[in-house]
């Protein structure tokens, strides 16, 4: 899901990246199953997201 690829690619801003990865937020976001797996790596999307968007 989180890939250093997928990183890097968000790190340069690629618009495919961010794409991939606010779509990976909201699905986590609103995933029923597993809610402390879900709640954890929606934290590190979030994270990114938050890191790398003011860049």
């Amino acid at each position: 899901m989180i890939t250093r690829p997928l990183v890097d690619e968000v790190m340069d801003k690629e618009p495919d990246a961010w794409h991939r990865l606010r779509t990976t937020e909201r699905a986590l976001q609103n995933q029923r199953e597993d809610r402390h797996r879900a709640g954890i790596l929606h934290r590190l999307v979030t994270r990114l997201i938050e890191d790398y968007e003011s860049w």
